[in-house]
């Protein structure tokens, strides 16, 4: 009986070696390959070597000896590491093999990326100009839920759409999305950032470049069929708001002469201003504020979806120990502290953030003290950037500076600020006290 079980688990793992989707390799305690699937051999051209009983780092180079060790010798796991040659690259995560605390070997799964190159060709002959789908959010919020929902529904329309949220919040992405989700995916993309660009070069790229020649109808120039993103709309001059008002409508005018042609292109805005306010204020045209807010999303800020925060977090550490084939991982205290900021850039700030998590850990795992050291020196430098008041009177504690972004935010109202917040307006009068802030966030 005992032997046919030791036969029967021996043909499962047999079975499981062959019918993985990954490359998988058993080593055993010093290293030396014990066993290999088809796949591993396939992805790593072994087939006319006998690497069975040698060493991992001597067939496999690309490995790093010194993560081996910390495998083979401490039963550490290697998690998403990536390597490259040439010609190809891999994804690597390494488990050790233990039982009872006994370290018996590890196993490798291997996965071989595509390539780059050739993808991007791919998307080219498919139409898709741009690389952001719904699937690719992660989210338990219900705000932000809400406004996914919203926006794969507006997806199946042809009408245009006005995104409404603070800077650093994941509204270019959500507008490529709509995009690729909608019947006009297979025709072109093209954004433009009104807070980078000239008005005078806006016009241009809008009615000279982009959009379809009246006079020549070169197709080459044209997103005709497609999608415009015009991101901080707001902060367009009336004449160019005419201009788009009149692309809702299906007519582009030439840039030289103001001849009018026919086409036919959806627009995606942005503003993170009220438009409804600045159209009162005779800051922005009012047919273009109802033709945009037809179907308008709120895209909700990172500290109004805080319970997020981790995994997005989690996204872009793994990101990048990718991309710089350098494996970091949070502690659970590490993760807590990243709480305690209100990342006023929102989810663009926590991006970098993790990078610079990434670049400087100095060890696989990072802490809760070496997130918060870094925490605190991009607050500060967000308070010295901003004029903050915390600034001038030295208060380095990331609540204090927090509460005076939102402050600034809210002009210095308290009621708004502290429900902003999501404390009472006693708690926020003690914080004011406690951090010695003055009126000169006003």
């Amino acid at each position: 009986m005992g032997n046919c079980s030791i036969a029967s688990s021996g043909a499962f793992k047999a079975a499981v070696m062959e019918a993985a989707f990954s490359g998988i390799i058993e080593l055993d305690p010093s290293g030396y390959i014990t066993e290999i699937n088809d796949r591993a051999i396939l992805m790593l051209n072994f087939r006319n070597k006998q690497v069975i009983g040698e060493r991992i780092i001597d067939v496999f180079p690309l490995i790093d000896k010194h993560m081996m060790d910390d495998v083979l010798q401490n039963g550490e796991s290697l998690s998403n590491y990536m390597v490259k040659d040439r010609k190809d690259r891999f994804l690597i995560n390494v488990e050790p093999i233990l039982d009872s605390g006994s370290l018996f070997g590890a196993v490798i799964l291997i996965q071989k990326l595509p390539d780059l190159a050739a993808d991007s060709i791919q998307k080219r002959k498919e139409g898709l100009s741009v690389h952001h789908f719904f699937s690719g959010f992660y989210y338990t919020s219900e705000k932000f839920h809400r406004a996914i929902k919203n926006a794969i529904l507006a997806s199946y329309t042809d009408a245009p759409i006005l995104l409404v949220g603070e800077d650093g919040t994941e509204i270019p992405e959500m507008a490529e999305c709509i995009h690729n989700e909608s019947k006009r995916n297979k025709n072109g993309f093209a954004s433009i950032e009104c807070n980078a660009i000239e008005a005078e070069k806006i016009s241009q790229l809008l009615f000279s470049g982009m959009m379809p020649d009246s006079s020549s109808g070169d197709p080459s120039k044209s997103i005709d069929g497609g999608t415009l993103f015009i991101n901080h709309i707001d902060r367009l001059p009336s004449a160019i708001q005419y201009r788009i008002a009149l692309l809702i409508m299906g007519k582009h005018t030439n840039e030289k002469d103001f001849c009018i042609a026919q086409t036919d292109v959806r627009i995606i805005a942005s503003s993170k201003e009220d438009l409804k306010k600045l159209v009162r204020e005779g800051q922005f045209r009012e047919d273009l504020y109802y033709a945009l807010s037809a179907i308008t999303i709120r895209v909700p800020s990172l500290r109004e979806r805080m319970e997020d925060l981790e995994d997005i977090a989690y996204l872009f550490i793994k990101k990048y120990s990718i991309m710089y084939s350098k494996p970091v991982k949070l502690t659970k205290g590490a993760y807590d502290c990243l709480h305690e900021y209100s990342w006023p850039r929102n989810v663009r700030e926590l991006d970098y953030f993790c990078q610079r998590i990434v670049l400087n850990a100095d060890k696989r795992s990072v802490n809760e003290a070496f997130v918060r050291k870094h925490l605190q020196e991009i607050a500060a430098a967000h308070m010295y950037d901003s004029g903050s008041a915390a600034a001038g009177h030295g208060i380095e504690n990331i609540r204090a500076a927090e509460i005076i972004d939102a402050l600034r935010r809210n002009g210095g109202n308290k009621s708004k600020t502290a429900n902003e917040l999501g404390i009472s307006k006693a708690t926020l009068w003690r914080h004011i006290q406690k951090y010695g802030i003055t009126a000169e966030y006003k």
